[in-house]
C-alpha cells in the first residue's frame, strides 16, 4: 500500500522510513546532550530571559530565540522536534543507511511507531520535553 502511494516519488519511501527509523532511535542510538537540549529548547521556543534579580521584571532578550508572537507556538514545538531527529542524520548518514536497512516490512512498521511515537509529541510537547530531559540525566548517571 505504501509503495502505491508514492509510485512516482524517487526515494520519498525510501526517505519517510529513514525519518521514521531516526525517530524511533532518539534517545537510544542517538541521543543529544542536555547543554543542546536545552539550547535548541531556548532556541526554538523559549528564548533567553534577562534583567532577573530581585526587586527586577524579567524580561525577554530580543534577537535571541523565537519573537514575542511566535514563543511557545506549535509550529516553534515542530522545529524543535525535527532538529533532534536532525540530529540522527549526522550519526546515520541516509547513504549509508539506506545499505544496511533495504526495502523490507520494518519500513512500514518503523513509519506507523513513528506517527505515533511523534503524535506523543505533539499532543503535550512540553511534556514530552520533561521525560526526555530526565530520561538524558538518567542515562547519563549511568554511564558514569
Amino acid at each position: 500500500m505504501l509503495k502505491k502511494a508514492f509510485d512516482g516519488q524517487e526515494n520519498y519511501l525510501a526517505k519517510l522510513a529513514y525519518h521514521s527509523w531516526l525517530t524511533l532511535q532518539l534517545g537510544k542510538l542517538y541521543k543529544p546532550n542536555i547543554d543542546m537540549l536545552d539550547d535548541l529548547y531556548v532556541g526554538f521556543v523559549s528564548g533567553v530571559m534577562c534583567n532577573l534579580g530581585p526587586g527586577k521584571t524579567p524580561e525577554y532578550m530580543e534577537g535571541i530565540g523565537p519573537t514575542t508572537e511566535e514563543r511557545f507556538s506549535r509550529k516553534k514545538y515542530e522545529d524543535l522536534f525535527h532538529s533532534l531527529i536532525e540530529l540522527g542524520t549526522h550519526a546515520f548518514p541516509f547513504n549509508e543507511w539506506i545499505k544496511s536497512h533495504p526495502e523490507s516490512e520494518e519500513w512500514a512498521d518503523w513509519i506507523e511507531r513513528s506517527i505515533v511515537a511523534e503524535g506523543e509529541y505533539t499532543k503535550d510537547p512540553e511534556k514530552w520535553l520533561l521525560d526526555f530531559r530526565e530520561l538524558l540525566i538518567n542515562s547519563r548517571r549511568n554511564e558514569q
